[in-house]
C-alpha cells in the first residue's frame, strides 16, 4: 500500500470518527437547551405562583376589612355584598 493510499484510508477513518462525536456534541447541546428552558419554564411558574398567592393575600384582606369588595388585583372584578359574604 502506497503512503498516499493510506492517508486517503486514514482520513476517511478521521472523518468516520468525528461524526459520531459531532453528532455527540450537537446532542449534548440540544439537550442543554431543553433543560434551560425547563429552568425557565419552571422559574416562570413559580414567579406566577407567588404573584398569584400575594393577591389572593391581598384579596382575602380585603374581604376581611370590607363587606362590599372590589378585588383590584385580578383581571376580572369579584364583588361581594353583605348577602355574599357569609360566615
Amino acid at each position: 500500500m502506497r503512503v498516499s493510499d493510506q492517508a486517503a484510508q486514514m482520513a476517511k477513518l478521521d472523518h468516520a470518527m468525528d461524526e459520531p462525536a459531532q453528532k455527540a456534541r450537537e446532542l449534548a447541546d440540544t439537550c442543554d437547551a431543553l433543560a434551560q428552558l425547563e429552568d425557565t419554564v419552571t422559574l416562570y411558574i413559580i414567579e406566577s405562583s407567588r404573584a398569584y398567592v400575594s393577591n389572593m393575600s391581598k384579596c382575602l384582606k380585603c374581604l376581611k376589612a370590607s363587606k362590599l369588595v372590589s378585588c383590584a388585583p385580578f383581571a376580572k372584578s369579584v364583588t361581594l355584598t353583605g348577602a355574599d359574604n357569609v360566615g
